[in-house]
C-alpha cells in the first residue's frame, strides 16, 4: 500500500510540469531560503495524505527550471527508514534504464534526518537532454496532534544540453557544498493547511 502511495506522489510531481494555476500553500511554508537565495511558493498538490510544494526564485519558471526546492509531506505513521527504502527501490529500477543514476545515502545523527544524494537523466536516443542531481532530506516530524509525519525537503539542480558536460565535470566539488549547505538549512516548520 506504502509502495503504491509514493507512486502516486512521484506521479503528482510529474503534473507540477502542467499548471499555471496560483499554489494554495498547503504548509504554511510560502518561503524557503537556501544558498543565500530565496524560493518562492509556485505550485502545489495534496491528495489524501500526500502534500507537495515546489519553489522557484524568480530567476526560474516551470517546466524547464535550473533550481527548485520542493516540499513532500506524506501524513502517515511511516518510518522514516521505510520512506527512504521507498525512493532508494525507486532508484534501483531507474537505474536499469537511466545510464547516469547512481545515488549516495548519508545520516545525520544530530538532527536524525537522512539525505538521499542522486543523479537523474534523460534522453533522447543517444543524446543527453536533461541531466538533474536532487538532495532529498528526510526528516519524521510530529503533525496536530503528535502524529507522526514524513518531511522531506529537497533540491533539484538540472543541466540541458550543451551545458550538461560541464556540469557533470563540476559536480564532484558542487555536490559536497550543497550536501553541507542543505544540512545547514533548518527544517521548516509545517501546518497542514485544508
Amino acid at each position: 500500500m506504502m509502495k503504491i502511495q509514493f507512486f502516486l506522489l512521484v506521479a503528482m510531481t510529474l503534473l507540477s510540469f502542467t499548471s499555471d494555476n496560483k499554489p494554495t500553500d498547503y504548509l504554511n511554508v510560502k518561503t524557503i531560503t537556501f544558498d543565500e537565495k530565496v524560493y518562492d511558493l509556485k505550485w502545489s498538490a495534496k491528495n489524501d495524505n500526500y502534500y507537495i510544494q515546489e519553489y522557484l526564485t524568480d530567476n526560474d519558471s516551470l517546466p524547464d527550471f535550473n533550481e527548485m526546492i520542493s516540499l513532500f509531506v506524506l501524513n502517515e505513521n511511516v518510518s522514516i527508514e521505510d520512506a527512504v527504502a521507498v525512493k532508494i527501490n525507486e532508484l534501483k529500477e531507474a537505474k536499469k534504464t537511466d545510464p547516469v543514476c547512481n545515488y549516495a545515502i548519508t545520516r545525520n545523527s544530530d538532527d536524525k534526518t537522512i539525505l538521499i544524494d542522486f543523479l537523474r537523466g534523460e534522453a533522447e536516443g543517444d543524446y543527453s537532454t536533461i541531466v538533474e542531481f536532487n538532495l532529498y532530506r528526510y526528516k519524521q516530524v510530529k503533525i496536530g496532534k503528535n502524529k507522526n509525519a514524513i518531511l522531506v525537503l529537497a533540491f533539484s539542480k538540472r543541466a540541458y544540453s550543451y551545458k550538461i558536460t560541464p556540469f557533470l565535470k563540476s559536480l564532484g566539488e558542487m555536490r559536497l557544498e550543497l550536501i553541507g549547505k542543505i544540512f545547514q538549512v533548518e527544517m521548516p516548520e509545517i501546518k497542514l493547511v485544508n
